[in-house]
């Protein structure tokens, strides 16, 4: 998958080399109690430097702070009312108001993971784990913004204005091509997205311009997108009679 991806020009770790001699694991079978060295082969890919989209959104999320004003322009706020989420994280933050930062850089990182998941779909390739999590960015805005040293705002800003996200899909142990697993094109790709809308309602409150950012430029770069879309309203609605009725 991640072969193919490269050659479709979709952003991944390149694969450097691969060991089909690493060392196999002893296993003992219940059946009859010998060991059995089972072979194992080892992948070395390329490392990628930056920070994940995850941590990207939430350190400008925490920026914002619990008692911000209501009349933010660009911060969508959202409440943590999910008792079934019981992280030490969220169980410290649950009552108070966490905010997800809507800005044009937000979007542009939005608008980027929506052209690159098509790119990985019109490869007939699905990646099975799509979170924010599993997205990195090459070129993080630089931190030097709170040096004490620097002086010049100004250039900062202009920084900040002309950034330009390089995105970079990981975590390819779910992957597969389409209609490896006997489903259709179309609902394999579907359930990638609704995945990753699943992502971000758990993990980025008041996200919902994000997504449909990222929805917003998969229908304009995915072949056959108008398919796809159709059938994750389908994929949708049968994740709501799950949680409705278990």
């Amino acid at each position: 998958c991640l072969v193919r991806c490269r050659r479709a020009g979709v952003h991944c770790p390149a694969v450097l080399s691969v060991d089909n001699n690493a060392s196999g694991q002893q296993l003992q079978t219940e059946s009859d109690g010998e060991n059995k060295v089972r072979e194992s082969s080892c992948l070395f890919l390329e490392y990628i430097r930056g920070c994940t989209v995850r941590e990207y959104i939430e350190s400008r999320s925490s920026t914002l702070g619990k008692d911000d004003d209501d009349d933010e322009p660009k911060a969508k706020k959202a409440r943590l009312d999910n008792d079934d989420n019981d992280s030490p994280k969220n169980e410290k933050e649950r009552g108070t108001t966490i905010s997800t930062l809507i800005d044009k850089n937000a979007l542009h990182v939005a608008y980027e993971i929506g052209s690159l998941i098509a790119s990985m779909h019109n490869a007939n390739v699905i990646h099975g784990d799509l979170t924010t999590s599993n997205m990195m960015i090459r070129n993080p805005p630089s931190s030097s913004s709170d040096d004490t040293n620097t002086t010049n705002t100004t250039t900062k800003e202009e920084a900040e204005e002309d950034w330009k996200a390089q995105l970079v899909l990981i975590d390819f142990g779910l992957a597969g091509t389409i209609g490896a697993k006997g489903g259709v094109s179309h609902e394999e790709k579907a359930v990638d997205l609704y995945v990753l809308e699943r992502s971000f309602v758990s993990t980025h409150p008041g996200s919902d311009d994000l997504v449909s950012e990222i929805l917003r430029a998969y229908k304009s770069k995915c072949q056959k997108s108008d398919s796809v879309l159709q059938r994750l309203s389908q994929v949708r609605l049968r994740g709501r009679k799950r949680e409705c009725f278990g």
